[in-house]
């Protein structure tokens, strides 16, 4: 699905800038798309090796029933990229969608891109059955948390732990 700048997603605020399109990646960006989640971790000083990732990227994107990811293009270059994933929840009484990642180009950021994918992600959601979309923000991260509480989603007042196997 590939959908422009007058597209219909997200409510109020900015809208994308012009000449960007919106759609769900393909195996073909699966490099591209890994190349801006390790611009992203690099950023979050998360170790993530390109070649970990790019096979990452291909599972997903070959397996929609666990996930998909999005990405905002302007001409070739890809600006922006959500990446979504499923998983049951007790909690909700349901399948639940995680938001994974929202990683915008430096230079493409408050410029709606960000809104625009987020749309997409709860649209997903929606058509998929998803009960609520859950996702985390760094402590210091502001600027995404200004987003997501405009975006109507709500804190939670809990912390979250990870305990790694790799």
């Amino acid at each position: 699905m590939e959908q422009s700048v007058d597209g219909g997603w997200g409510g109020s605020g900015k809208a994308p800038p012009a000449g960007c399109t919106y759609r769900t990646a393909s195996v073909e960006d699966a490099e591209a798309v890994s190349g801006l989640l390790r611009e992203q971790y690099v950023e979050h000083r998360i170790s993530a090796p390109m070649d970990e990732l790019i096979p990452a990227v291909e599972r997903l994107i070959g397996t929609p029933e666990s996930g998909m990811i999005f990405i905002a293009s302007h001409g070739p270059k890809i600006v922006g990229t959500a990446v979504m994933t499923f998983t049951w929840s007790i909690e909700h009484r349901g399948r639940i969608a995680w938001l994974d990642e929202l990683y915008i180009v430096p230079g493409w950021r408050e410029k709606g891109v960000g809104k625009a994918l987020l749309g997409m992600v709860k649209d997903r959601a929606d058509e998929e059955g998803c009960r609520a979309v859950e996702l985390e923000v760094d402590h210091e991260h502001e600027r995404a948390e200004a987003l997501y509480l405009r975006e109507g989603f709500e804190r939670v007042t809990r912390n979250r732990f990870v305990q790694r196997s790799y």
